[in-house]
C-alpha cells in the first residue's frame, strides 16, 4: 500500500503576527492538535511571518507558498475587507485562498457605559447628545461598524480617534472620558469580564455585528436585523461579514482537492478534539468551529456587493 502522503512531513502555519498575539495563540494550540487528525501524522510547526497588519503574510500564502499542503495561513480576519476598500499592498484574490476553516466567530459589540443610560440603538438614536466613543483608528471593523450604524439606523456618535489599543480605550471608558467604545465580544468577556459580571454591569451592549445572533448574546440584537431597506442590510452585512470569518485558515490557491479536503476535515475534528478544548479553556480561547465549507462560502459573500455599496462602505472611514 502506498504511504499517506503527509507521512514523515511537516506542515508549517504562516502566522501574520509576530508571537505572543491572539492568532500566534490560537495557531500554536491548532498546531498541537492538527497532526494527529491527518493521515501519516506530520508535523506541525509555526513560522511567524509579520508585517503590513498580517498583509505579508497573506501576499506570501497566495503568491509564494507552494500549493502542495504543506503549507497554510492564518492573518487578520479584516484581510478581504482590505481589497474591497482598494487598500495598498493587496496582492490577492480573496476567494481564491484554499479556505481550511476557522478557529472562531467573532462578532463585533458596542460597550456603553451603564450610566448613560443607553440600553437600545433607538436610545442612541434619540439621545440629546452624540454618545461620546473611542477609537483606535478611521481604518478598523469596529469604526465601521459604529459609522455603519451612523449610516444606516442614525445612531448619533462623538468619535475620539487616537488610542493606541483596546486597554487604553478601557482606561479612558473607566475615567469617563469617553461614553462608550466598540470591540470584540470574545475580547470583552476575556480581557474585562469583571464590565458584565459587577452588579449593576458597567456596561451595555445594545447591539451587535452580523446577520445571526451569537449563542452567548440571544437577547442582543444585531444590526441586520434592525436597518430596513436591502442596501442597507448589504452594507451592514459587509461590516460584519469579516468579523464573522474569526480566525481563519487558509491554503496557497491551486492546492489539489484532496490535500485540502485532508486538511479541512483534519481541521474540523481537531476543532472539537476534548485537549484542545480544554486547552482552549484554559487560555481563554472561545472556540467555535467554521468549516473550510462555511469560510468559503463567507469569503464569497464578501465580494457579492453591489459596486455602489462597496463605495458606500469606502465612504465610511472617510
Amino acid at each position: 500500500a502506498a504511504k499517506p502522503f503527509y507521512e514523515g512531513k511537516t506542515i508549517t502555519i504562516v502566522v501574520g503576527f509576530g508571537p505572543g498575539g491572539g492568532y500566534d495563540a490560537y495557531a500554536r494550540l491548532v498546531a498541537r492538535h492538527l497532526g494527529k487528525y491527518i493521515p501519516g501524522n506530520p508535523s506541525v510547526i509555526v513560522q511567524n511571518r509579520p508585517g503590513a497588519g498580517s498583509m505579508t503574510a497573506a501576499n506570501f500564502i497566495y503568491n509564494k507558498a507552494k500549493p502542495d499542503g504543506l503549507t497554510i495561513g492564518t492573518f487578520i480576519r479584516d484581510m478581504g475587507i482590505s481589497g474591497l476598500r482598494d487598500a495598498p499592498g493587496v496582492e490577492f484574490d480573496w476567494d481564491k485562498f484554499g479556505w481550511i476553516g476557522s478557529a472562531n466567530s467573532e462578532v463585533y459589540v458596542i460597550e456603553i457605559r451603564t450610566e448613560t443610560g443607553v440600553k437600545t440603538v433607538e436610545d442612541l438614536v434619540n439621545r440629546a447628545e452624540p454618545t461620546i466613543m473611542s477609537v483606535t483608528a478611521k481604518t478598523t471593523g469596529t469604526y465601521l461598524f459604529m459609522r455603519a450604524l451612523q449610516e444606516t439606523l442614525g445612531a448619533k456618535f462623538k468619535f475620539v480617534v487616537g488610542y493606541p489599543d483596546s486597554a487604553a480605550q478601557a482606561l479612558a471608558m473607566e475615567r469617563k472620558e469617553v461614553e462608550g467604545m466598540g470591540g470584540s465580544y470574545s475580547s470583552l468577556v476575556t480581557m474585562r469580564p469583571h464590565w458584565l459580571e459587577q452588579e449593576p454591569p458597567f456596561v451595555v451592549i445594545p447591539v451587535q455585528s452580523g446577520e445571526v445572533r451569537n449563542p452567548a448574546l440571544p437577547d442582543v440584537p444585531t444590526i441586520v436585523e434592525l436597518v430596513t431597506g436591502e442596501d442597507a442590510k448589504t452594507l451592514a452585512r459587509l461590516v460584519g461579514a469579516a468579523n464573522e470569518v474569526g480566525r481563519p485558515y487558509v491554503a496557497p490557491p491551486g492546492i489539489p482537492a484532496d490535500r485540502l479536503k485532508i486538511l479541512r476535515d483534519a481541521f474540523a475534528q481537531a476543532m472539537v478534539d476534548p485537549d484542545l478544548l480544554a486547552e482552549a479553556k484554559k487560555g481563554k480561547r472561545p472556540i467555535r468551529l467554521l468549516t473550510g465549507e462555511q469560510t468559503q462560502e463567507m469569503a464569497g459573500n464578501l465580494l457579492q456587493a453591489s459596486p455602489e455599496t462597496i463605495a458606500r462602505f469606502q465612504m465610511l472611514s472617510e
